[in-house]
């Protein structure tokens, strides 16, 4: 939000990852032959303007042809943007209904939770780690 002055999110939905709610009554549709949402996303920088960026966002749904359509018919002025205010920590770049946000808040966090974390599983000893199943047979990388 700082190395821009105005950011524009124009969501493209159509994961068959995620299962969104699509609106009543619409279709929607990846614009790619891919599983992923997408989304394109439009970054302004101004020169010597320190402002921290307004964030605007706007949906489209459909099938691929609507979609298509109405990316050739539309620009950044003619779009309906909602104004987002993403705050700490998230920095949502999406909408977000707050109402409950005081009650998620008062939730315990995972390091309250955990006392000790990693970021994974580290060895310095790959040599005894098995990592092919050949003939239903262990085999480590050792006896390779």
């Amino acid at each position: 939000m700082k190395s821009f002055n105005t950011i524009y999110c124009f969501n493209l939905h159509g994961s068959s990852r995620i299962g969104e709610i699509v609106p009543a009554g619409e279709t929607d549709k990846n614009i790619f032959d891919i599983q992923q949402g997408t989304a394109i996303l439009l970054c302004v920088k101004k020169r010597n303007n320190a402002a921290l960026a307004k964030i605007y966002y706007a949906d489209l749904w459909g099938s691929r042809a609507e979609k298509y359509a109405t990316l050739l018919d539309t620009d950044v002025q003619l779009t309906t943007w909602e104004e987002l205010n993403p705050t700490s920590p998230f920095y949502l770049f999406v909408p977000r209904h707050n109402q409950y946000t005081e009650e998620y808040e008062v939730g315990w966090e995972l390091t309250d939770i955990f006392q000790a974390s990693s970021i994974g599983i580290i060895t310095v000893r790959d040599r005894l780690i098995p990592i092919l199943i050949i003939n239903h047979s262990l085999i480590s990388v050792g006896s390779l």
